[in-house]
């Protein structure tokens, strides 16, 4: 009512049995565990150890990257780091996340998932709504920290990828700078 709590999220990390019909696949835990991300989870426990050999591979690889002081999402989700907010035409099919570190300049971590099991094979393009008074232009895509390379800058606030896979998952770097005189929000697009 009015106050928010941390959330903790618990993502099918286990094999199919009594009431779950299915085992997920390494890309459908990649995608409960970003989206949980995404939307402000706090503490991830995955259920049921031991679990299938895939699904604690990609569990192990998921931990390295929200936790890695220096190469991981903690700088940026414990560090200081405040969200950007994204703008886009995804019609339901992808959930994104941004958060840029505190001061003028530097890299924004964006995360992304696309929801849909089926391929796309079009366009997808994401903006980067900074405030105006804050006047930074995207420069670059830095370091993919999590699923394949193929982002793209797109305009002086946005992000483009052509295809993807069904129920895939991003977490990539983007290099941005200051504007001097500041910018404006960016616009929704596809």
């Amino acid at each position: 009512l009015g106050v928010h709590k941390p959330i903790f999220s618990v993502p099918q990390a286990f094999p199919a049995q009594d009431f779950w019909l299915t085992t997920p696949t390494a890309d459908q835990v990649a995608a409960m565990v970003l989206l949980a991300i995404n939307h402000g989870a706090r503490g991830i426990v995955g259920w049921l150890f031991p679990t299938d050999p895939a699904i604690e591979d990609v569990t192990s690889r998921l931990s390295t990257l929200v936790l890695d002081p220096n190469e991981g999402m903690a700088k940026y989700l414990l560090g200081g780091g405040t969200e950007v907010s994204i703008l886009g035409s995804f019609e339901g099919s992808t959930d994104a996340k941004a958060w840029r570190m505190e001061g003028k300049g530097g890299d924004v971590l964006v995360s992304v998932v696309f929801m849909q099991q089926q391929p796309f094979d079009a366009g997808l393009g994401l903006r980067l709504a900074f405030p105006a008074d804050q006047g930074f232009v995207v420069k670059g895509i830095g370091k993919t920290l999590w699923g394949g390379e193929g982002w793209m800058v797109d305009g002086r606030d946005g992000v483009r990828r052509v295809g993807m896979r069904g129920e895939e998952s991003w977490v990539f770097e983007v290099e941005v700078d200051d504007v001097i005189g500041g910018g404006e929000e960016g616009v929704a697009t596809a």
